[in-house]
């Protein structure tokens, strides 16, 4: 299995890292990656409380998606390299519980579904879930 990372779009990634847009919309001014919209958020994201984001997210994107499929598909979109999920929060807004991010759902359905580590790219300790806690959605 390829390893996964998350990141945001303004990280700096390795050129042997394949780059995968998950968001609903697209940098400008950036090329040189990929998009797997199956991840994407709903047409809700911007609209819903925290709670009815997760729950949406949770039913709607994740629960039809077969997470070995996923990462079936991950991997042949990279050619085997590594992948880095890629959406617009900051990783230094997320940790500090600023802000968090729908690429942590993905990378935590994965991780209790498949076994496998999807950490931030660069951030070896990394707090997904402080803005979610202090809203107490988490």
């Amino acid at each position: 299995m390829i390893p996964i990372f998350t990141a945001s779009w303004a990280a700096t990634v390795p050129p042997d890292h394949v780059r995968i847009g998950i968001s609903r919309g697209l940098p400008r001014r950036q090329s040189g990656f990929k998009t797997y919209r199956w991840l994407a958020p709903g047409p809700w994201f911007r609209s819903v409380p925290a709670d009815e984001y997760l729950r949406r997210f949770e039913e709607e994107i994740l629960a039809p998606l077969d997470p070995e499929a996923v990462v079936s598909d991950l991997e042949h979109m990279t050619g085997g390299r590594p992948a880095v999920l890629l959406c617009f929060e900051r990783a230094s807004d997320i940790d500090a519980g600023r802000l968090w991010c729908h690429r942590h759902l993905v990378a935590e359905w994965l991780e209790n579904t498949l076994s496998i580590d999807v950490p931030e790219y660069g951030w070896p300790r990394f707090d997904r879930w402080g803005a979610l806690r202090r809203l107490g959605a988490r």
